[in-house]
């Protein structure tokens, strides 16, 4: 029980936090549509820890229909944030975190540009950003966390456009061409394998 306690008392942070994140770094041309979106997660936050839990979940009811409708406002609008950080939020009730699967992307340079976020983000969950004890690390994780996915999300759009152009159709992912060698002129980038011999 305590356990259960503990884990909604974090969500309840992280979603009060991730509000503060988007009234400071949300984009949109509407303003009202940023204090909308911070709201949601305020009340969120708000009745996570305190709203009695039925029916064997691990969030309150209320709570979940109210991230519900914060992400769907993310999916809906671009607050150049992306809706994944909300499974930041509750994963101390839900369990696990998002991952960012590489993209496999052909050209060499999309292929660092995905190495880059996904080894930026693994950083921060490594680094225990989002269990820190005070809150200004676990908001600068969650802001950093929604813009790495955001990026994600974007280059995920261009790697599938040029994976699928005429000259790279049959092509090995980037990487995969490197360390099966059949890349002439292919190197990784630095740090990106660790040498074996």
């Amino acid at each position: 029980m305590s356990d259960k306690t503990s884990a909604t008392e974090t969500v309840a942070r992280r979603l009060d936090l991730l509000s503060a994140v988007v009234s400071s770094s949300a984009q949109h041309p509407q303003p009202s549509q940023i204090d909308r979106l911070s709201e949601l997660l305020l009340i969120a936050g708000a009745t996570a820890a305190v709203t009695p839990i039925e029916d064997g979940r691990l969030l309150p009811a209320f709570t979940l229909d109210v991230l519900q409708e914060a992400r769907d406002l993310m999916e809906a609008e671009d607050f150049r944030l992306s809706a994944t950080v909300l499974d930041y939020a509750v994963a101390p009730a839900l369990g696990g975190v998002p991952d960012m699967k590489p993209l496999n992307a052909i050209a060499e340079q999309l292929a660092r540009q995905d190495l880059d976020l996904q080894a930026r983000r693994r950083a921060l969950i490594e680094h225990g950003h989002l269990d820190a004890e005070s809150d200004a690390p676990v908001s600068a994780a969650l802001g950093a966390l929604a813009i790495l996915h955001y990026k994600y999300e974007r280059l995920a759009a261009v790697v599938t456009a040029d994976n699928a152009r005429p000259s790279n159709r049959g092509k090995a992912p980037y990487y995969l061409a490197v360390l099966q060698g059949d890349a002439e002129n292919r190197r990784p980038p630095q740090s990106c394998w660790t040498a074996t011999s």
